[in-house]
């Protein structure tokens, strides 16, 4: 029985993580070519361009990783593995959305080593806000259930 359970706690952080992270990607890449902004602007625009801010910024991205901690996890290991991961994930979806929404012209080139240096700063910057924020959650779990 306790390993069913531990089961559908997995899946439930694969699907917490698939979908939250694809949500985050979206709309940080919108946030990141907000073009449409100006005089005849909607509503609508102007909303979306709200909320693809908001979440683009890096509280809301440790944020989303405490939330992991505070949800899925069972001990401070498990809270940084699992914030790690979430946090990966959501910055691998955001540079694969950011491939396809971009037009790159031809004529710029980036060098392998730059665009390496550039994914090792992204990765490992996410890497470790994941792993604090993953484990920050599980602290205030930890710390509200004695109250």
């Amino acid at each position: 029985m306790k390993e069913n359970q531990e089961y559908r706690v997995h899946w439930k952080f694969v699907t917490f993580t698939l979908i939250v992270g694809l949500i985050v990607a979206i709309f940080s890449v919108i946030s990141d070519n907000l073009t449409f902004l100006g005089d005849g602007i909607t509503v609508l625009e102007f909303v979306i361009s709200y909320f693809a801010v908001m979440i683009n910024s890096l509280p809301m991205w440790f944020i989303l990783a405490m939330l992991v901690g505070y949800l899925f996890a069972r001990n401070i290991k498990q809270a940084a593995l699992l914030g790690a991961i979430y946090t990966i994930t959501a910055i691998t979806f955001y540079f694969v959305i950011r491939y396809f929404y971009i037009d790159v012209p031809v004529t710029v080139t980036i060098s392998f080593k730059e665009l390496a240096i550039s994914y090792v700063n992204w990765y490992g910057a996410s890497t470790i806000g994941g792993i604090s924020g993953g484990i920050v959650g599980f602290l205030i779990k930890k710390h509200l259930m004695y109250y």
